[in-house]
């Protein structure tokens, strides 16, 4: 595509909807691509979740789920279940999407990723769970002050992590149960010991 071309479709793009697209990519920040609206909570079939059903559960147990064979883009049968987890942090960070990427562990051997949206990401300001969202994530940055380098946790305090249960492809996340489970979104932390 000749550069002309290029400047004449911005031009149009800024006539018709009044802005420009560099504006537009600040003005609203696109997150992450693969199976995104699941991740958000927006999804069409958000609603096979139970948010009023939580399941107290062990990193053991959700380690020891089923890997699903395939991961597809739609929620998958397990991932309609809202979960709470008993389990101490190893560390965090914040992700190229701009999620908080957490590793949390049952205190022996066994790790599984939680991870909390970017409250600034377009798409979960959608979620009718922004709210809760927003004040985990707030509480968490205030708490803990992730960066993009990944940092081990010092606390030895015990925390209940509560959220939806979700399935993530594996590709060397730091953390990441050996079935790709997660907490995604993580909805509630609570200090427990």
């Amino acid at each position: 595509m000749r550069k002309d071309t290029i400047t004449l479709i911005k031009f149009l793009f800024f006539v018709i909807f009044g802005i420009s697209s560099l504006s537009l990519k600040s003005q609203i920040k696109m997150c992450g691509t693969e199976r995104w609206l699941t991740k958000e909570l927006i999804d069409p079939d958000r609603s096979k979740i139970d948010f009023n059903d939580t399941i107290s559960a062990t990193i053991l147990e959700q380690v020891s789920l089923p890997q699903p064979s395939l991961i597809k883009v739609t929620r998958l049968p397990l991932e309609d279940s809202l979960i709470q987890v008993e389990c101490f942090i190893a560390g965090y960070k914040v992700e190229a999407d701009g999620d908080f990427h957490i590793v949390i562990t049952d205190g022996n051997k066994y790790t599984m990723i939680a991870e909390i949206g970017d409250i600034n990401c377009s798409e979960l300001k959608k979620s009718t769970h922004y709210k809760e969202i927003t004040v985990v994530r707030l509480w968490f940055d205030d708490t803990f002050h992730p960066t993009s380098k990944y940092k081990l946790s010092k606390t030895k305090t015990k925390y209940r992590f509560t959220g939806v249960r979700f399935f993530d492809k594996i590709h060397g996340q730091t953390g990441v149960a050996p079935n790709g489970v997660e907490i995604h979104q993580c909805l509630k932390i609570e200090k427990i010991q």
